[in-house]
C-alpha cells in the first residue's frame, strides 16, 4: 500500500520511465540467466550421481564375483545378475527352503542354470540351487 502511494506521488519524466523499463528488463534477463545456470548445474549433478552409482555398483559386483570364483569353480561364460539382499524376511516368505539362512547384506548371484547366495563378510557360500526352466519341463 505504501509502495502504491509512493508510485502515485512520484511524477515520472519520460526519461525516468525508460530507465525503469531498462532496469526491469535487465533484472528479468539476469533472473532467467541464473535460473538456466542453476538448472544446468542440477542436471549435471544428477547425471554425475547416476554415473557414479552405476560405476560403484559395477565395481562392487565385480569384486563379489571375483570373491565367489575364489570359493567355487564357476565355468559359466555368461555374466550373472548380482543383487544385494535388503529384505531377507521377504525372500524367506517366498521361498523358505532356498533362503532359509540368508541375511541382509548377502549377495544373490543368478546364472542361467543356477542361483548362488554368497556372504561376503566371511567369504561363505550360503546356498546353491539349480534354476529349472518351467517351460522346458512341459
Amino acid at each position: 500500500m505504501a509502495l502504491s502511494k509512493l508510485l502515485t506521488n512520484l511524477k515520472l519524466r519520460r526519461g525516468d520511465s525508460r530507465l525503469i523499463t531498462v532496469v526491469v528488463v535487465i533484472v528479468i534477463v539476469i533472473m532467467a540467466g541464473l535460473a538456466t545456470y542453476y538448472f544446468l548445474q542440477y542436471r549435471d549433478l544428477k547425471t554425475n550421481l547416476q554415473q557414479a552409482t552405476q560405476d560403484n555398483n559395477h565395481q562392487e559386483s565385480s569384486q563379489v564375483l571375483a570373491d565367489v570364483k575364489r570359493v567355487i569353480l564357476i565355468d559359466e561364460a555368461d555374466e550373472p545378475t548380482i543383487a544385494k539382499v535388503q529384505r531377507a524376511d521377504t525372500l524367506r516368505k517366498n521361498n523358505p527352503d532356498f533362503y532359509k539362512n540368508v541375511s541382509d547384506g548377502d549377495y544373490l548371484i543368478l546364472y542361467k542354470k543356477r542361483a548362488i547366495i554368497y556372504r561376503q563378510s566371511n567369504s561363505q557360500i550360503i546356498n546353491i540351487a539349480p534354476i529349472v526352466d518351467s517351460q522346458q519341463k512341459q
